[in-house]
Parts: C-alpha cells; structure tokens; sequence
C-alpha cells in the first residue's frame, strides 16, 4: 500500500541556501549565457520556494536536490513517490530512506531480490579462524544472539541483511557482555530510531519517553555504503529510486489499462456538445468496466475503434522489465534468479547453480565480509575472524558434490595424506560417523552438525 507524504516546499525543486559570504564559483567559459540580463523575477509568491522572510539578506537562493511534485497534466489518482522533505547527499534525493514495507509493497521485484539475499546469507553456515584454523563460534551463533527477541542466528542474520538493503545500515547493539567484556547478547536496532550527531554520539529513540543514549563500545554500526558528511549508511535504494518509482508507475498505468480497456476512439454521426462527448465517454467507461469481455452493441451510428497497438507496446512491457532488471542489477540479484528476462547480450546461465556462483562472487561476498568484518572486530578477540561459508548456498546436487569430494580424497601429498579422509567426506555428506552404534551392522544416516558447513 502506498505512503501518502506532503510535497516538499516549492512547486518544482526544492532549494539549498548558500550563504552570500561564500567563495563564488564563476560560469564556465561557454556559458551560454554570456552577458544576457535575466528576466525580472514574477512577484513574490507566485514561483519558487517558500522562504521566511529575511532570508534573502543572508543567503541566496540556490538550486538543491530535485523533487517530485505533481505538475499539470498530472494523471488523477498517482500518488506521488515518498521522499525525504530534506534529502541528504547520502540519499540521493531521499528515496533510501521510504519505508521498506512501501517499497516492497509497491514493486515486488525490490522484495523479491531483498529476500533472495537474505535466504542465501541465513543458508550459510559460518565459524570462526584463528590462525587459519577454523573453530566454533560464540553461544550467540550457536542458539541466538538475543533469545528474547530472535528465535536462532538464522533469524536475526536475515534480519541484519534486510535492513542492509532497504536502510542503507545495520546498528547492533550489546544487551549483555562476557566476563572478557566482548558482546554476549545483542540486538538489530531500527536505524530509523537511532540518530548519530556529529561527534559520533548515538541516541535511541523510545516510545513514550527521553531518547536513550548508547554506549559507542556497546555499538556496531554496519555501512552498506558510507556516507562521510552524515556518518550513516546508504544502500541499493539510492541509485536506483528513480527505477522503482518508474516500475511503480508503469505498474499504475497497466492496472489502469486492465480495468478500463485500450484507449479508442467513439466516433458518432453530427456534432456533439462537450456534456453530451462527456456523457458518452463516461457511459461507455461504466458499461465496459462493469461488463468485461461482454461483446458491445452500438446503435445510432456510434461507432468503435481501438488503437492499433499490441497490447505489450500499450502495457509499455519492455520499458518494465528494463526498469526491473536495473533494480534487480541494484540488489546484486542475476536476473534469472529474480525470475526476470535476460537483457539481450547479457550474461547467460546453462543451471541456477552458474547464476549462484555469479551471484556469490560478484555480489554477496563482499556483503558477507562487510558483515564478518564488524562482527571480527566488536564481538571477537583479536587474531580471531568470523567468516562465512557459502557451501550450502552454492551446492549442487547429491550426485556433484560426491564427485567434487571424491577429487578432493584423491589428492595425496609425499607423506601418503590424503587430501580429504573418510570422515570428512561423510561430515561434508551429512552422514554419521562409521563410530556411531550400529544395530546389525546397518547405521542409519544422520544428519551432523557442523560449525564448517
């Protein structure tokens, strides 16, 4: 459902005051311009910004960020696209900041592809390395980082992804420490609540009360993108804002063509008055709407003819799925895996198991490390890293990993050792170990847990 948000001051743009003391930037040598005297400004009120009176003596005028406001001609009942009333140079003209709920809700291609981030992240088992040896991470990886609010790791790892790609930023928070005093429990704070001044304080918001002030130890703020004016985060949403208010609009238009029909001509004999063309067009609308697919009946030398376009050009299909596959391209997501066209001589995939593999490599690898990388360096000691392990996200099926596995146990070295024993193909099969208790020398399989994945 859309968000309805008053335009921002101004009927076409807002505007940026610079102070009248400030080093002047000259026209560059082709300004066209030359040494033409401007116009005279309209009177007062009429165009431009609001301004409080008195600001003309301090600063000047001078043109800001772009913002959408409906204009003439403007097609009744689109609304308009939700912008922040004081855009930011790390929300490009504010779309980062919509409310993902509008956003997801508007073009579902944005959804989509959040959420196939997110289920590859939280399919990735993960450990810890130190020293390059892998290890067991945390009671927080093992149950939950915060037991009271997420249900395992799973569910607040999604959760830190989602608002990675709607916000811009994750901002965790510790609840409760160890002994050494590293983080024990903690929790994914709504960057929406939490404000950042300029000395790098951070303040939660809280219903009902006093905003509360957060201890910097006691803080992890992760960056998507870093904005370093604001000190906060930015995502995939503030490049590609434009594309989904355009898939957004282009989804209005063709809900409005399947419930009113293809534009047509109403020809009738004579001259009509402008009530009677009205009167014409709004009855025909009415009957059509509420009798689709019904075969008309004309009388009186009416007569109907359609536009002769198909209905993919009228639906302005193809100008869709552009928009589309620039957001999905935003996300990082392959097309095919967004259930998408491939743009002609783009990349092609012989199995979703190569569009993975693009789509650890080119996108989700450096959101992983952004991730392990805060983590590493708040909630673990030093010489100790978190790391991902996106085996499970990549694996193919049964009959390849048992090939790939069995390249791996081939392998020996001088010593005789091979490069893969028994126990770890059946660890890396999930299947139980030849130890385990066998009733008539039959073990059934068993699923084994592993840090390693």
């Amino acid at each position: 459902m859309g968000l309805t948000r008053p335009a921002p001051s101004g009927r076409y743009a807002q505007r940026a005051l610079i102070p009248r003391d400030a080093p002047a930037t000259p026209d560059p040598p082709d300004d066209p311009r030359g040494d033409i005297e401007p116009n005279p400004n309209p009177p007062v009120g009429t165009v431009g910004a609001d301004l409080r009176p008195g600001t003309g003596e301090s600063s000047a005028v001078f043109p800001g960020f772009l913002s959408m406001v409906p204009f003439d001609g403007w097609p009744p009942g689109w609304g308009m696209p939700w912008m922040e009333t004081t855009p930011t140079s790390s929300t490009f003209f504010g779309y980062s900041a919509a409310d993902p709920a509008g956003y997801a809700g508007r073009v579902s291609t944005v959804g989509t592809c959040v959420d196939i981030n997110s289920r590859a992240v939280v399919a990735m088992a993960a450990y810890s390395v130190t020293k390059g040896v892998p290890g067991d991470l945390p009671d927080w990886y093992q149950t939950s980082p915060e037991p009271l609010e997420y249900a395992d790791w799973c569910e607040f790892v999604g959760l830190v992804v989602d608002d990675l790609m709607y916000r811009g930023e994750a901002i965790l928070w510790a609840t409760a420490h160890y002994a050494d005093g590293y983080p024990q429990r903690f929790v994914a704070l709504d960057p929406a609540r939490v404000d950042v001044d300029d000395r790098g304080r951070y303040t939660v918001a809280v219903d009902g009360g006093d905003p509360v002030g957060l201890d910097r130890a006691d803080v992890c703020h992760i960056k998507y993108k870093h904005d370093r004016a604001a000190g906060r985060g930015y995502g995939p949403l503030a490049w590609a804002g434009r594309d989904v208010v355009s898939a957004e609009l282009l989804d209005r238009y063709a809900d409005n063509l399947a419930r009113n029909g293809t534009s047509a001509v109403l020809t009738a004999p004579g001259d009509l008055t402008a009530q009677q063309a009205n009167d014409l067009r709004r009855d025909w609308s009415r009957l059509r709407a509420s009798n689709p697919g019904v075969p008309a009946v004309l009388s009186g030398g009416i007569t109907y003819a359609s536009q002769s376009m198909s209905p993919r050009d009228m639906a302005l299909l193809d100008l869709k799925i552009f928009d589309l596959q620039m957001i999905a391209n935003a996300f990082g997501v392959p097309s095919v895996l967004a259930g998408l066209p491939t743009a002609a001589g783009g990349l092609t995939y012989s199995s979703p198991a190569m569009a993975r593999v693009q789509h650890w490599a080119g996108y989700l690898l450096p959101l992983c490390q952004r991730i392990a990388g805060a983590l590493s360096n708040w909630a673990l000691p030093r010489g100790t890293r978190f790391e991902f392990n996106p085996n499970r996200y990549l694996q193919d099926d049964a009959a390849s990993q048992v090939q790939a596995l069995a390249s791996a146990f081939a392998v020996v070295d001088e010593k005789g050792r091979r490069g893969l024993t028994v126990e770890e193909f059946r660890t890396a099969m999930r299947l139980a170990p030849w130890d385990v208790a066998r009733v008539d020398g039959f073990a059934p399989d068993a699923v084994v847990g592993s840090a390693r994945g």
